[in-house]
């Protein structure tokens, strides 16, 4: 039997669609042919939206509990999607694009009532952003990601810092981030490529104009050698057994898209 998903949880996949296309530049009479958008991206988007708006609105049983917990997706589906999606000279939109996700994957659109929560983001690797001589691809190699979580998530200190979690490598201890203006994030930026000031310049700006940067809070000391102290993380596995030491970050974000850099050392583990 197919899965069954909400109706309001479809609406709400389809407004985050919506918010794709639209910041990708397709407009409603867009064709797929004219449409700047990379197919394993749009297919990606829409796998996570879908997993975030499942978890965003489960199905309640008595006491409020959930009964049907999401269906783990079938290996091989982002390629189904990508193949699934509207012929070149197709118009893409948003509902195209959840007709073409029906077809990978056939679920059921109930309108019974479900229950609403907040929930994870949906992440998935998002590939193509614009790079130069000075910044490469190689500087950025799986370290771009697309994310899907409530509109207004930048907004509210909570909410970002549970979204930007969700993208930079994992952590044990609770992670904050504060708002870095264009100074701080350059600097930053340009201790982590190794002193490259072109490079630094380019990945503030990697997202557009509407890029934003964010750094852990407390990572930055004082004085020429701000940068020596960092953030100090650990993890630890079911069993005791983990490692730590000390990061630096500095993330880049539009909203739609979330691209870091990192430095580790004084790492020790058992």
């Amino acid at each position: 039997m197919p899965p069954r998903v909400p109706a309001v949880a479809v609406a709400a996949l389809r407004g985050h669609v919506e918010r794709f296309l639209r910041a990708h530049g397709v407009a409603a009479e867009t064709t797929r042919a004219d449409a700047e958008v990379d197919v394993v991206d749009l297919g990606g988007m829409l796998l996570a939206g879908l997993r975030h708006v499942r978890l965003a609105h489960p199905w309640l049983g008595r006491g409020g509990a959930i009964v049907e917990p999401p269906e783990p997706e079938p290996p091989g589906l982002l390629p189904a999607v990508a193949r699934a999606l509207p012929g070149q000279d197709a118009p893409l939109t948003p509902e195209a694009c959840i007709a073409a996700l029906r077809r990978a994957w056939p679920f059921m659109i109930d309108d019974a009532p479900c229950g609403r929560r907040s929930a994870p983001p949906g992440v998935y690797p998002y590939m193509s952003f614009e790079t130069d001589d000075a910044l490469t691809r190689d500087d950025l190699a799986d370290r771009v990601f697309g994310v899907v979580a409530e509109d207004g998530w930048l907004a509210e200190p909570g909410r970002r810092d549970a979204v930007l979690a969700a993208v930079v490598p994992a952590n044990a201890e609770p992670i904050g981030f504060e708002a870095l203006g264009d100074e701080r994030a350059r600097a930053l930026a340009c201790h982590l490529l190794a002193g490259r000031h072109e490079a630094a310049a380019a990945f503030v700006r990697l997202l557009g104009a509407d890029t934003r940067c964010f750094g852990l809070r407390g990572q930055e000391g004082e004085g020429d050698d701000r940068f020596a102290h960092g953030h100090a993380w650990s993890c630890y596995d079911a069993a005791g057994y983990g490692s730590w030491g000390r990061t630096l970050v500095l993330v880049a974000t539009d909203g739609l898209r979330v691209a870091y850099l990192e430095a580790l050392w004084d790492v020790s583990s058992e």
